[in-house]
């Protein structure tokens, strides 16, 4: 027996992690990290969000690169596994009366005839045969399998006991409306709310600051006079989301989300709210366009999209690990089906299109 160094260590766990993510493509450290919670989730599960953020952080926080162990990170990630469908939540809102359950081994047929792999089994996680487990693929939190892992892929899959997610609960989306229709329904329901608290350490997205910067918008209330999307700290988890009224920097309503659409997270909620305030000030978000290589389509955002319009898109297109200045998600689709995801975009985020140069 011998003491392993932290970086002997990581050498010897994270060619394990990889046969949880397969073959990565593009954000390693997200893959990882969306290894190791799932691991973590298969032993635990159900439990508490943070009793599962907090055992990952706590089994590698001497090992492996920092910003894999970082809360922050394995935040971040925890909730796009919650968009990716791997990660199912029930409860209340409140994380400390919430309880995280790996979702059963379920598969997604996209329109390429590949499929997206999600959730596991308890203590075994995922059930493939090494033959599929072989044609495993991650671009960050999503795993999918290409069409040419399998003769009948699909029921290759259905026999190993995965489960077909049903299309129609993949592609569920808020009804669509007006931007300012949107506004309208959280301003009715903030104004019925009870007075604000006082409410610590309060960050809200500046409308007056460029788009083009998300990080940069995220700000102090600090003498800030009226309506904003905000997040405030909470004992456990990630930050929550809410919508606020302020007068000179202090709250003086606040309205935690989800509130107009339950079926989905708190951010999601912010970030479509958002999108509309901007589109209401005359600012909207950009939607930039350009071409990729072999005659694909490159569609870039510079704010982070809500789960719904992210699993549309993943369902016809792929992540692209490019990213120009400023840019928090490109992804490529085939030229025949952007045209569609296009218009849906503009007409359900009321994004302005901006060509790009390839």
């Amino acid at each position: 027996m011998r003491v392993l160094s932290p970086d002997e260590a990581w050498s010897i766990i994270r060619p394990q992690l990889l046969k949880d993510a397969g073959e990565v493509k593009s954000d390693e450290p997200q893959a990882l990290i969306a290894a190791l919670l799932r691991r973590a989730a298969a032993v635990r599960c159900p439990c508490p969000p943070p009793a599962l953020i907090d055992a990952v952080a706590d089994a590698v926080v001497q090992l492996g690169p920092e910003d894999l162990h970082s809360h922050e990170s394995i935040d971040r990630v925890f909730d796009c596994l919650v968009a990716s469908g791997d990660f199912l939540l029930s409860g209340g809102d409140e994380a400390e009366s919430q309880l995280v359950h790996l979702a059963p081994p379920t598969y997604v047929r996209r329109k390429s005839g590949s499929v997206f792999v999600v959730g596991g089994l308890p203590d075994s996680g995922l059930p493939l045969p090494p033959n599929l487990s072989s044609h495993l693929v991650s671009r960050g939190c999503y795993r999918y399998l290409s069409a040419g892992a399998a003769e009948d892929l699909e029921r290759v899959l259905s026999d190993q006991g995965l489960l077909a997610y049903p299309l129609d609960a993949w592609l569920e989306a808020p009804v669509g409306r007006a931007a300012h229709d949107l506004i309208a329904d959280l301003d009715s329901r903030l104004e019925a709310s009870g007075r604000a608290g006082e409410v610590q350490d309060l960050q809200i997205l500046d409308p007056d600051r460029p788009s083009t910067f998300y990080r940069g918008r995220w700000t102090s209330p600090a003498g800030r006079t009226g309506r904003f999307i905000a997040r405030r700290p909470r004992k456990w988890g990630a930050p929550h989301w809410c919508y606020v009224q302020l007068a000179t920097g202090e709250p003086v309503r606040i309205l935690d989300l989800p509130r107009v659409d339950a079926r989905f997270r708190g951010c999601d909620e912010g970030w479509w709210a958002q999108c509309a305030i901007d589109a209401e000030r005359g600012r909207p978000q950009i939607l930039q366009v350009g071409r990729a290589d072999g005659g694909q389509v490159r569609l870039s955002v510079l704010m982070p999209l809500p789960m719904w319009a992210e699993r549309r898109i993943l369902l016809v297109g792929e992540q692209h690990p490019r990213r120009d200045k400023g840019v928090l998600l490109t992804f490529v689709l085939d030229e025949q089906e952007a045209h569609e995801e296009i218009a849906f975009l503009v007409s359900s985020l009321w994004l302005e299109t901006q060509e790009m140069a390839r």
